[in-house]
């Protein structure tokens, strides 16, 4: 199996607050997720940069 691990782009906000919010699911804790789309990029992209993530893709 071929992957790459990638550093999240902004265009990757959207796809990363879902797998957040799919793992909250899984966990029975959706409820506890209070990000949004803005918040999420101003803390991966704003000034001060806050948060940081990966991303693995495959293929």
């Amino acid at each position: 199996m071929n992957f790459t691990i990638e550093t999240t782009a902004p265009t990757d906000v959207p796809s990363l607050l879902e797998l957040i919010r799919e793992l909250a699911r899984f966990e029975r804790l959706e409820r506890e997720v209070q990000a949004t789309v803005e918040s999420l990029h101003e803390s991966l992209f704003g000034s001060p940069q806050v948060a940081g993530a990966l991303l693995a893709r495959v293929g």
